[in-house]
């Protein structure tokens, strides 16, 4: 029986850890290397030579990229 209030405990936490996901940011060269367009590494020397944006903004090397956010490397939205 502890199992099953365990297990109800668990079912109810995924939404707001879907929620929390949703709202959280990550830092650019990371959204960069995952996209698969640079390695984290590349992505910083993109960002440092001011090719990347955010929301039409030039991006600095640490920015975090929010949820609804567009990314654009080069010109290319990622």
């Amino acid at each position: 029986m502890k199992h099953a209030i365990q297990k109800g405990n668990a079912l109810s936490q995924p939404q707001g850890i879907i929620q929390h996901e949703a709202t959280s940011s990550i830092r650019l060269n990371k959204f960069i290397s995952e996209s698969g367009y640079a390695s984290r590494r590349g992505a910083d020397r993109l960002v440092e030579n001011g090719l990347v944006t955010i929301n039409n903004v030039v991006a600095e090397v640490g920015t975090q990229v929010f949820p609804g956010d567009t990314v654009s490397v080069e010109g290319n939205i990622i």
